[in-house]
């Protein structure tokens, strides 16, 4: 009696070994189709922008009223000032010629 229960223990140990071995194969069988297969149909929607953004024209008028350090909270106000606004202008354009 004794040896027919050491026998079917190890039965039973030997069959849980091998289910255990097959979900591992399987599991890394599947793992390898998704990165070959999947990885290659699977495209991405829309596109990324390839480098920074441009830099707009009101954010230079920003940078460059500071650089003659004029203390402006808001440069849209100066514009409409014409008259002031040239000569703001005409002074930053000096300054990088």
């Amino acid at each position: 009696m004794v040896v027919f229960a050491v026998v079917v223990v190890v039965v039973v140990v030997v069959f849980v070994v091998i289910v255990v071995l097959f979900c591992f194969v399987l599991f890394l069988l599947l793992s390898a189709y998704r990165r070959n297969v999947m990885g290659k149909k699977w495209k991405p929607e829309g596109k990324r922008p390839l480098r920074r953004p441009r830099r707009r024209c009101e954010y230079n008028f920003g940078r460059d009223l500071k650089e003659i350090c004029r203390k402006v909270v808001n440069w849209t106000h100066l514009t409409h000032d014409r008259d002031k606004w040239r000569v703001d202008i005409s002074e930053v354009t000096n300054r990088h010629v």
